[in-house]
């Protein structure tokens, strides 16, 4: 499995049997068929034209993105903030063929991202398709829809964004080196709040940049981490491993009597020694490591503690910050965390400072 754009860049993708994309069914404006909910409308509307595209060999165009994006805009786009399928800036003027529907409802004529407020020719009764572009949209003619004015351009929101939770964020009580690190947290929860909720040991960032600049291997509790960290920031094509999927797991968590996250950091042996560990999930994970630690096993270079929930996420944090095994850790207390915290963490780690 991979993720469009993140790991294959804005290109057709690889021999990876699944290829995860961002859609928006609302770009194409559909009328239920009678006693269907709007949602299922969509789905098939959104299904019938790309598979439409498909069919015509002219999906796969559509992987490179936005062809009136700069390169500066295209590394924003890879690095950072993603891309829609199917949203460019370009005409796409050959007709769809009559795509057959639920309840004989039909959709046919051009997808135009020119003129957005105009629908698209339609055979009589049946639903308007309407094609809206990356930009402010007026109110169609028939009324029809809704119009929003919001910035689009990637670069632009990575710029305000991250102009916004530097503004409202107060770094003055942490270490320079942490700076990077808990501005991007703050800005993947978009909560200024967790400033204070950080706990770290002294000099932990920079043994996990040191430790990724020498080729440290990451390794993380779930795929969700792992997804979320980006690799064209990694500094040296450092691996991102996930265990919890090994074979092995479910049964010797059954055996053991603890959970899956438990057992598959038991996995992390033999690659501990220098890693870099991102825990954004599993209580029992980081619990687990630290007894492994405590009783013998190899040291990574750095810890960085995010699980969430009600129940072992505050408590095994507080272990962590609490430990006497001289364990680099970045933490953050309380209950909070998540997958998307222990990522940016990574994030900030592995590329350049341009955020302090």
């Amino acid at each position: 499995m991979q993720v469009w754009p993140f790991e294959t860049g804005l290109a057709v993708p690889g021999e990876a049997p699944i290829t995860l994309v961002e859609i928006y069914p609302s770009l194409f404006q559909t009328v239920p068929a009678a006693d269907e909910v709007k949602d299922a409308a969509q789905t098939r509307t959104t299904a019938l034209h790309f598979g439409e595209l498909d069919t015509r060999g002219e999906l796969t165009v559509l992987f490179a993105g936005d062809p009136s994006l700069t390169d500066a805009e295209r590394d924003v786009v890879v690095a950072e903030e993603g891309w829609v399928l199917g949203v460019t800036s370009v005409n796409a003027k050959k007709p769809l063929a009559r795509l057959a529907g639920e309840g004989g409802a039909r959709v046919s004529g051009r997808v135009r991202v020119d003129a957005p407020d105009k629908p698209l020719a339609t055979d009589a009764g049946a639903p308007t398709l309407t094609r809206l572009a990356p930009a402010r949209h007026p109110l169609p003619p028939s009324g029809r829809g809704l119009a929003y004015d919001y910035l689009a351009e990637p670069a632009a929101i990575y710029a305000k964004s991250f102009a916004i939770a530097r503004a409202e964020t107060d770094l003055s009580t942490l270490p320079p080196g942490l700076h990077s690190l808990a501005l991007r947290v703050v800005h993947a929860a978009a909560d200024p709040a967790l400033i204070d909720m950080l706990l770290w040991s002294p000099g932990a960032a920079e043994a996990g940049r040191r430790a990724l600049a020498e080729g440290a291997p990451i390794l993380v509790d779930v795929e969700m981490v792992a997804h979320g960290i980006t690799r064209a920031r990694l500094p040296a094509a450092n691996r991102v491993l996930c265990t919890l999927r090994d074979p092995s797991v479910p049964e010797l968590a059954a055996r053991l009597g603890t959970t899956r996250s438990a057992v598959a950091v038991e996995l992390w042996r033999d690659l501990l020694p220098g890693a870099v560990v991102a825990i954004g999930n599993a209580p029992t994970a980081l619990f687990h490591l630290l007894e492994m630690i405590a009783a013998g096993a190899p040291r990574p270079a750095l810890v960085l503690g995010f699980p969430v929930g009600f129940v072992g996420a505050a408590e095994s944090k507080a272990a962590l910050a609490a430990n006497d095994l001289g364990l680099p850790f970045v933490a953050l207390s309380g209950r909070r965390g998540g997958s998307a915290l222990a990522a940016a963490a990574v994030n900030a780690l592995a590329g350049p400072e341009e955020e302090r």
